[in-house]
């Protein structure tokens, strides 16, 4: 229990404090919209390529990982578009029913409650290395599986849509930041120390403001009337594809440190980016801003399962 609390403890409250202070007015909808540009185009930027060039990248075990995350994803995915159909939802409803069970809200949860228990779990624990080389590619995964279910609604495969997709992907600077960040490992690239620092202080600012981020944003999307396709989606997103992730983790035999990414991977919340996202996409709003509340709050338990246990 005490593991718990020291590991989840200070993400959930860091959270409680960004709902209180949205709550009390210091957090304005302006201030967050400022506060996740922030994040998202600098500070988790700096954090992912700081930590990539200096990467060793022999025996990180990677691949597995990302196998994993990827075939426990699959089948919700699969799962959900025959559960759509079956339902009758109109391709809009559809693809926001099946991303908000499948998009994780990788780096905003995860890379913190992962990075936190890289520095305090002892032997066995992941390393930062690890746990970064593992994200970029799930997050692609997400990424291109997530657009083209939302782009599926309205717009027809196609130039159009590749094209589309190819933008979000090229222009995704967290995807850019770790690539940039193995380019300049792997050619040893010079970094003189005050670069090397300003970008670990950069990099610092990304979990505590992600997390305040998180907090202040789940008490101003508007909650909608979708509560039964909300909860169904919040209980895919953080208990089948954990548990299915669980399941194909020990049929492989994956060690202590690999099986820890990919669950708190798999069990995170879903993104509070597929907000705005489905918004831009023609999705279905109000399932999506339920959906991210409702799985946030799910996701404690299984996160904190995981943390009891690693």
């Amino acid at each position: 229990m005490s593991r718990i609390l020291d590991s989840l403890g200070p993400i959930f409250l860091v959270v409680a404090v960004g709902a209180a202070l949205a709550r009390g007015g210091m957090l304005t909808t302006e201030a967050l919209k400022s506060l996740t540009r922030l994040v998202y185009w600098v500070a988790l930027p700096a954090l992912l390529f700081g930590e990539t060039v200096q990467a060793d990248l022999h025996g990180t075990g990677v691949g597995r990982v990302v196998a994993v995350m990827c075939a426990a994803t699959a089948p919700v995915v699969v799962g959900g578009v025959l559960y759509a159909r079956l339902a009758r939802m109109s391709p809009a409803v559809a693809g926001t029913f099946v991303h908000v069970a499948m998009r994780g809200n990788l780096a905003y949860v995860g890379l913190p409650i992962l990075l936190y228990l890289a520095a305090t779990l002892g032997a066995g624990a992941p390393r930062p290395a690890q746990v970064i080389l593992a994200f970029a590619p799930f997050v692609l995964f997400q990424n291109v599986i997530s657009i083209l279910l939302l782009l599926a609604g309205h717009q027809p495969f196609g130039w159009r849509m590749l094209r589309d997709l190819a933008r979000g992907i090229v222009t995704n600077p967290l995807l850019v930041a770790v690539g940039l960040g193995l380019l300049a490992g792997a050619v040893r690239l010079p970094r003189p120390g005050p670069i090397a620092q300003t970008l670990a202080t950069v990099g610092a600012m990304a979990s505590p403001l992600a997390l305040l981020g998180i907090g202040g944003s789940l008490v101003t999307v508007p909650l909608r009337a979708h509560w039964g396709n909300a909860a169904l989606g919040a209980v895919l997103k953080v208990a089948a594809v954990p548990l299915t992730g669980f399941l194909l983790a020990r049929a492989l035999g994956l060690p202590r440190d690999e099986l820890i990414i990919a669950l708190v991977f798999l069990s995170c919340p879903t993104a509070v980016a597929s907000h705005p996202l489905v918004i831009q996409l023609g999705g279905d709003e109000g399932l999506a801003s339920t959906a991210i509340v409702l799985s946030t709050l799910f996701s404690v338990v299984p996160l904190a399962l995981i943390v009891g246990f690693a």
